[in-house]
């Protein structure tokens, strides 16, 4: 017989062992996974963030080829209403004039009553525009005012929205510079500058364009990218969040089954070993015909193993719950008369001072299976009397409710905090204070009332201070 208790034990032992191995091996720090999620969330708002610059990059290259383009599209059209101002005849050849040389050129400009020779240089390209440039500067100069009208029209044409515009003209000749007007200089506008362009052969004549334009106007351009962007973050952090609560949520299941793995093992290995031990004694006595002493042991054995029953069966009840394999034989229960039945039952134990208080609605009938709401209230209140300290009091009411009845269970006792209240109903939760790990149990208790609750048509509640007091609200 010692052997085989030695050999029971040894084998809850490996259970127990194999649990703790297989989840140390499975085991992940959180701090990795949070460092893996957030590099992830960071990667991922990163490259959104580098993809929408660079289409914003694209946008300004447009429009700064644009503007550009628009601005010698002005010139050309301003050049073309001075020469239908000027009238008359205008002709124009190249040499060769005796001055030529190989980097310098003499262009002979010839109107209707003046002749001019312009001297450029031969890397400079000839071209008939700034020839007629070159030509007019002398009686009908460049005019920047005219320009800039003929640029904001076009730039209106082109479908860009400017706050302002200013025409920069640069004099190489008089060393000067003249503006239609100063630019505008805002954080909420962005500025384009076009490069200087040089109009006449010589290089003498530069013109420069200042624009600025709304920074709305690129993200109304880009609000496609942006929404789809907004869309693929969202449903990132979506994603990650979820990935991470489900990681956390199968961690914590991981550890609750070890809890629960090595609270089985020991509360079962207990009640074994004692029944094992009371036969074997018994078994000793029998020779010696000491009745009394054989009637002590086997009374010690049977309470132990009805204690192992009962934890077989509540594990069974809540197998049986989860698959909907419970029925239920509902009858008429008269509350006062059964909460008071309770109250004798309890405050009469000696384990423990219990003080039950009731506020019973008077007539209060609720019809449901007697034996599983029975076992319901008892497991309330022997979580109560289990956590709790010298001496508990509890408090109990029930009232109608519309067309329900709200049953209110509420003790002094240790009192649960904040962080255990969504997980109190978990199959083989248990707190996580020291005194409350001490006491035996599956954690199957809370599980199974709120299973028979809501099989029952109702539900429970819980709210709780720790040192404090713990109130369960059933509404059935």
């Amino acid at each position: 017989m010692q052997e085989n208790n030695n050999s029971i034990i040894t084998f809850c032992e490996k259970i127990t062992n194999i649990a703790e191995y297989f989840t140390n091996r499975m085991k992940i720090q959180p701090v990795y996974i949070k460092n893996t999620l957030a590099l992830a969330l960071v990667s991922i708002l990163g490259l959104q963030f580098l993809w929408l610059y660079n289409m914003y990059l694209s946008y300004q290259d447009a429009t700064a080829d644009k503007i550009s383009y628009n601005m010698i599209q002005s010139i050309e059209q301003e050049l073309v209403i001075r020469r239908k101002q000027i009238g008359g005849p205008i002709s124009s050849f190249l040499g060769p004039i005796e001055k030529d040389t190989l980097i310098m050129r003499d262009l002979k400009i010839v109107t209707a009553d003046t002749t001019y020779i312009i001297s450029y240089n031969a890397a400079n390209q000839y071209n008939d525009q700034k020839m007629k440039q070159s030509s007019f500067k002398y009686f009908m100069p460049l005019n920047i005012y005219n320009l800039d009208s003929i640029f904001q029209q076009l730039l209106i044409e082109a479908n860009l929205s400017v706050k302002s515009v200013t025409i920069e003209l640069y004099d190489k000749e008089n060393n000067d510079t003249i503006q239609t007007k100063k630019p505008v200089r805002s954080p909420w506008l962005q500025c384009y500058e076009t490069k200087t362009i040089f109009v006449d052969l010589v290089d003498s004549i530069g013109i420069k364009a200042y624009v600025q334009t709304p920074y709305y106007i690129f993200f109304r351009q880009m609000l496609l990218q942006l929404i789809l962007s907004a869309i693929l973050i969202v449903a990132a952090m979506i994603c990650l969040f979820w990935l991470s609560k489900t990681i956390f949520r199968q961690r914590k299941e991981e550890q609750i089954k070890k809890d629960f793995v090595n609270t089985m093992t020991h509360e079962l290995k207990r009640p074994i070993t004692t029944s094992l031990t009371a036969l074997e004694y018994s078994i000793d006595q029998i020779s010696e015909n000491k009745l009394a002493t054989i009637n002590k042991f086997l009374n010690d054995s049977a309470f132990e193993l009805r204690k192992l029953n009962s934890y077989v069966e509540k594990i069974q009840k809540i197998s049986q719950g989860e698959e909907g394999m419970i029925e239920l034989q509902r009858e008429d229960i008269s509350l006062p008369a059964f909460f008071t039945r309770l109250k004798e039952k309890y405050e009469n134990q000696e384990e423990k001072k219990v003080f039950i208080r009731l506020q019973i609605e008077k007539d209060l009938i609720l019809s449901t299976d007697r034996l599983h709401f029975s076992n319901m209230m008892e497991n309330l209140i022997e979580n109560s009397i289990k956590y709790s300290g010298d001496s508990v009091t509890i408090d109990i009411t029930a009232v109608s409710d519309v067309q329900k009845i709200r049953i209110t269970h509420r003790d002094n006792g240790w009192g649960i905090s904040s962080s255990e209240l969504p997980y109190i109903f978990d199959a083989f939760y248990r707190g996580k204070a020291k005194e409350k790990r001490k006491k035996s149990g599956f954690g199957l208790g809370l599980s199974y009332v709120k299973m028979m609750a809501e099989q029952m048509g109702g539900s429970i509640s819980v709210t709780g201070k720790e040192k404090e007091f713990t109130e369960f609200t059933l509404v059935l």
